[in-house]
């Protein structure tokens, strides 16, 4: 693929076939991780993960960003379908959250006469990355967030405290300037990801924000890259904190 996943926690340029990307609606879509690239992947028979009955074939690859120490995994399904390029869909397996699944309808996954639109109901299918519903903030998350680019101290580390969950939520600041409260509204509040605005009460200014929950440690924790909210969107700070005393 021509276009290159500028990764947003590390601005490393990366060349791949498969991108998560992230962002709100509004927002500059954003390069999360890459999941696949071309060069060292296996071909086999249509796997059962495409939740389909039909003709076609499976590209996995292993060769992702890391995720929990081992390269993140992909299994692209190719399904025989009437269309050249149907409708691409995209999961993360249930057992394994470093497993992404692309189902693929195409009729050059067919080995001769296009198959009809028809499936056979799958015993279980993945959980699409995107469903509605609560998000796993709730509570308190404490630690250390780089200084506002455009801030009078820069190059400072700041201490942050986030708290609350989708509904409510709020974040305080603190360094040689002072204590900074922040109002948080959330745009976007689905699985391990947010995104919205943060507005300071001192100064009034707003930023967008993406943060993402890492549910593989214990305690949980939260990356949080905050964004101009104009054009051309540059990262101003980035955050890390850890799951303080759970709220019930």
């Amino acid at each position: 693929m021509k276009d290159t996943c500028e990764d947003i926690m590390t601005g490393q340029k990366l060349n791949g076939c498969v991108y998560q990307m992230g962002g709100g609606p509004g927002q500059q879509a954003v390069c999360w991780d890459m999941l696949a690239k071309w060069g060292d992947y296996h071909v086999g028979p249509l796997d059962k993960s495409s939740g389909v009955d039909k003709e076609g074939l499976t590209l996995s690859f292993s060769n992702g960003d890391p995720c929990r120490g081992s390269p993140r995994k992909l299994k692209m399904n190719m399904i025989c379908d009437t269309a050249e390029i149907g409708t691409i869909s995209g999961f993360q397996d249930d057992s394994d959250s470093c497993l992404f699944i692309i189902n693929f309808p195409t009729s050059h996954a067919c080995s001769g006469k296009p198959a009809p639109k028809t499936t056979v109901p799958a015993k279980s299918t993945p959980k699409p990355t995107t469903i509605p519903g609560a998000w796993g903030i709730n509570g308190t998350f404490s630690g250390n967030m780089t200084g506002m680019s455009d801030a009078s101290n820069p190059d400072e580390d700041l201490t942050i405290t986030i708290e609350g969950n989708c509904k409510s939520m709020g974040a305080v600041t603190e360094g040689s300037d002072g204590i900074e409260i922040w109002q948080i509204s959330t745009t976007v509040c689905s699985g391990s990801f947010s995104s919205g605005t943060m507005k300071s009460e001192k100064t009034g200014k707003t930023y967008n924000f993406n943060a993402y929950l890492l549910i593989d440690s214990s305690p949980y924790e939260l990356e949080l890259v905050i964004l101009n909210s104009k054009f051309p969107f540059q990262v101003v700070s980035k955050a890390k904190a850890t799951e303080g005393k759970r709220r019930l």
